[in-house]
């Protein structure tokens, strides 16, 4: 379409350049009818001005195509650079959540290992009954729990998604009973371990960490692979990835 615009402005051009020409030599082949219409100038000094005002006319035209194509080179680069930075964020992003997922995930495997049952008792049944060993070991796995429980609140409590937020809950009730399944192995010889309710109580509350640990790794997980395979923008991102600012502005 553009081609075609172009060679009938030409074509347009020749033919008004043709008759210029024709009417400029019929007028100069007609005597003037009075003295002051005489020509003071030749053809050839009016086929020079009005080629000069064509070439004129012609290299502004120019000047004005050529402000306008560097103008739209200019867009275009400016377009490629927001989306090359854009997508230098998304990389930052993905990479940043997937270390946050495997600091997540390793972080709650270990705190799952130290709070399950068969490894406070596999250190109790490790003292061979020295009451001294027992509560050195049971102290130990404590402090293990602790630091394990605070490196859980640094990763997922900070996240304010409702599933971090559950699953923070069911960690905690989880620490707190593992940690008093400790204290009951270190006065096991006053405690019948078949019928305790700190037992009881803590295969539900552990049970239940399970199932909101599974649940929160697969919500992160699942929007991870979401930024990696569903195509969506920065914006897009942000806002899956701050679900509460997505609501304020709703």
């Amino acid at each position: 379409m553009v081609k075609k615009l172009k060679q009938n402005g030409f074509i347009l051009w020749v033919i008004i350049s043709v008759i210029f020409a024709v009417l400029i030599h019929i007028l100069f082949s007609i005597k003037a009818p009075v003295c002051w219409l005489e020509a003071k100038w030749s053809a050839g000094d009016i086929l020079t001005y009005a080629s000069g005002v064509s070439l004129g006319l012609l290299a502004m035209w120019q000047n004005q195509r050529f402000k306008e194509e560097n103008d739209k080179s200019q867009e275009r680069l400016e377009k490629l650079t927001i989306q090359a930075n854009e997508l230098n964020i998304i990389d930052k992003i993905i990479e940043n959540e997937t270390r946050k997922l495997q600091e997540a995930q390793k972080s709650l495997d270990d705190f799952c290992d130290a709070c399950e049952f068969s490894t406070i008792s596999g250190l109790f049944m490790q003292s061979n009954g020295n009451d001294v060993m027992i509560v050195e070991k049971m102290r130990s796995h404590i402090t293990t729990i602790n630091r394990l429980y605070a490196q859980l609140e640094r990763i997922i409590h900070g996240n304010h998604s409702e599933d971090a937020q559950k699953c923070f809950r069911e960690v905690t009730k989880a620490a707190d009973c593992a940690i008093n399944l400790c204290y009951f192995f270190e006065n096991w010889k006053e405690k019948d371990i078949t019928d305790n309710k700190y037992v009881t109580d803590y295969y539900k509350k552990y049970k239940s960490a399970l199932w909101a640990r599974a649940m929160f790794l697969n919500i992160q997980e699942s929007k991870l692979n979401m930024i990696l395979y569903k195509n969506m923008s920065l914006d897009e991102i942000r806002k899956e990835l701050n679900p509460e600012k997505k609501d304020n502005v709703n």
